[in-house]
């Protein structure tokens, strides 16, 4: 259960959680509602979202590249100020943040505790295993899966209807 892990790790002070989807077009906002909700009824908790950003590719070519330390700096100041930063991004675990670093690198390197979301769908299971492939070779600490009902409709529940469907 991820509320129940979010709860017992919140007690050991967890300060930072990163929220993946399994793919770039696979929402994360409804968990993400869920989680703050259940964070702020735990102990009326401070928190923050920091979105990961993507390695700007336009046509084959690179752009610009990310400033890992800038990006380091931003989330060493997200948690400064509030008790519990979510971490987001929009791809999955293999995308690539700068040219030789995936999200799932970052996770590992950075120490993120992942949260992986998938929807249930028959064509999510293979990006789903792949997803969690690359996070146990990249040797990333995960939290737990949170599979939710199909992206439209998740979008349409509540943070309460969303906690009830995860429990």
């Amino acid at each position: 259960d991820v509320l129940y892990t979010l709860n017992t790790a919140s007690s050991k002070a967890l300060k930072t959680v990163l929220v993946s989807g399994i793919s770039s077009d696979m929402s994360i906002d409804p968990i993400l509602r869920v989680m703050k909700a259940h964070w702020q009824r735990c102990g009326n908790h401070q928190i923050q979202t920091l979105a990961l950003p993507e390695l700007a590719v336009q046509e084959q070519e690179l752009t610009h590249d990310v400033d890992l330390a800038q990006l380091w700096r931003s989330l060493c100041d997200a948690q400064q100020a509030h008790d519990v930063v979510c971490v987001t991004n929009s791809g999955g675990m293999g995308t690539p943040i700068t040219r030789d670093t995936t999200i799932a690198a970052l996770a590992r390197d950075w120490r993120l505790p992942v949260v992986l979301v998938a929807p249930i769908r028959w064509c999510a299971i293979d990006p789903t295993v792949t997803a969690l492939s690359v996070a146990r070779t990249t040797k990333v600490n995960e939290l737990g899966i949170v599979l939710t009902p199909g992206q439209a409709s998740a979008s349409d529940l509540s943070p309460e209807a969303m906690a009830d469907i995860l429990r």
